[in-house]
C-alpha cells in the first residue's frame, strides 16, 4: 500500500470483507488498527484495475466478494499465498480453488511451492511467481529483540476434524496445561488460530482452553500482528501450518506438533527432525535446552526469498505490461 501510494500514480483501497469467519470472530476485527493515509471501504462495489486477495477461500467471504465476482470486477486479480502449501495432501484447497486456478498472478514462498502448482494445479504454474510474501520484509528490518516469553504455542483451528487433520489441540493440550502448572518460572504466549476458540465453543469443549489461558504464566495473545509475537518469544511450538515457513528464519528453535502420518508439502523435508508425535518429545523440547538448539532449522534448503519482497512484487506488477 505504501509503495502504491508513494508512486502517486494509483489510488489504493482496503476492504475488510465480512462473512462467516468475521461473524464468529468479530472482536478480532475490531482490534485491527486502521492506518493513516489508507482509504477503507466496506465493500468492493466498483471495478478496480488490480485486486489483491490474501487467501483463496470463498467460504470466508460474502458472495459479492467471491473470487469470480472479484475477477469480473477487476482487470487483474493477484493472490498472495500465506504458505498454506506447507501442509500436504490438500490438492483441492491448496492448488485447485478458483483463486488458485484463475488468478492472473500468484506469489508464493519458494520454487518448491511453484513446482507443486505445476504438479497439482489444473492450470499449471505459468501464473505463479516465487517472489515470496511481504510479511518476510520484517526479517530485514532493524529491530530490537525484546524477548518476553519462553515459549509460544499455536494450534490450528481444525479441532472439529479429529486427529486426522492438522490440529493437535486434543492430543497436546493436557500435557501443556500440566507442564505450565508445574513450571511457574516459565511463561507461555498462547496464540491459537482465531477460529479455534469459536469451534471449541460450538463443540461445547472450551473448558480446557479456558483452563490453559487462566494459568498465571500463560498469556492469551489476541494481538493481530504475529511478527511482534514472534520477536517476543524464544521458542515456537505449533502444529503444521504457515507459521513454520516464517518463524525458523529468526534462527530460533521450533517444534512441530503432529498427528500420525502427517502430510507435508515439498518444503516439508527440512522439518522432519522437528516433528513431535507424543508428550514425551514435547516435554523434552520444553525442558532440554540442548535439544531445542539441535532442532533450529537450517533454512537454506528452502531457498525462500526474504529480502525486498514488497518492492519486488510492486516492481513486477507495475512493470509487467500484461
Amino acid at each position: 500500500i505504501k509503495l502504491y501510494n508513494k508512486s502517486k500514480k494509483y489510488n489504493t483501497y482496503v476492504c475488510f470483507y465480512k462473512g462467516d469467519y468475521a461473524a464468529k470472530n468479530n472482536s478480532k476485527f475490531n482490534l485491527i488498527k486502521k492506518q493513516s493515509g489508507v482509504n477503507y471501504i466496506e465493500s468492493i462495489d466498483r471495478k478496480f484495475d488490480t485486486v489483491f486477495i490474501h487467501n483463496p477461500f470463498d467460504h470466508e467471504r460474502l458472495k459479492k466478494h467471491s473470487f469470480y465476482n472479484l475477477f469480473f470486477n477487476s482487470n487483474k486479480i493477484v493472490y498472495i499465498s500465506y504458505g498454506l502449501e506447507i501442509a500436504g495432501n490438500r490438492l483441492k484447497s491448496q492448488f485447485n480453488l478458483p483463486a488458485q486456478r484463475y488468478s492472473d498472478y500468484i506469489f508464493v514462498h519458494s520454487e518448491n511451492c511453484k513446482y507443486q502448482y505445476k504438479m497439482y494445479c489444473a492450470t499449471s504454474d505459468k501464473h505463479i511467481e516465487s517472489l515470496g510474501h511481504p510479511f518476510y520484509d520484517f526479517l530485514s528490518l532493524e529491530h530490537k529483540d525484546f524477548i518476553k516469553y519462553d515459549f509460544m504455542v499455536c494450534f490450528h483451528h481444525s479441532v472439529d476434524k479429529g486427529l486426522k487433520d492438522l490440529c493437535t489441540y486434543d492430543k497436546f493440550i493436557d500435557p501443556l496445561i500440566l507442564f505450565f502448572k508445574k513450571n511457574v518460572q516459565l511463561n507461555c504466549l498462547f496464540r491459537p488460530h482465531p477460529m479455534l476458540k469459536a469451534k471449541l465453543i460450538d463443540l461445547e469443549r472450551v473448558n480446557k482452553f479456558n483452563e490453559f489461558i487462566d494459568l498465571k504464566n500463560v498469556i492469551y495473545d489476541n494481538n493481530t500482528d504475529f511478527k511482534k509475537s514472534f520477536l517476543q518469544t524464544k521458542n515456537l511450538i505449533t502444529d503444521i501450518g504457515s507459521f513454520i515457513m516464517i518463524y525458523p528464519f529468526l534462527g530460533r528453535p521450533i517444534l512441530v506438533l503432529a498427528n500420525e502420518n502427517p502430510k507435508l508439502g515439498y518444503d516439508g523435508v527440512v522439518f522432519e527432525k522437528n516433528l513431535c508425535f507424543n508428550s514425551s518429545d514435547l516435554d523434552k523440547f520444553l525442558t532440554d535446552y540442548n535439544y531445542r538448539e539441535s532442532v533450529i532449522v537450517n533454512t537454506k534448503p528452502l531457498n525462500v526469498k526474504t529480502k525486498n519482497i514488497s518492492n519486488n512484487i510492486f516492481r513486477f506488477l507495475t512493470n509487467n505490461k500484461n
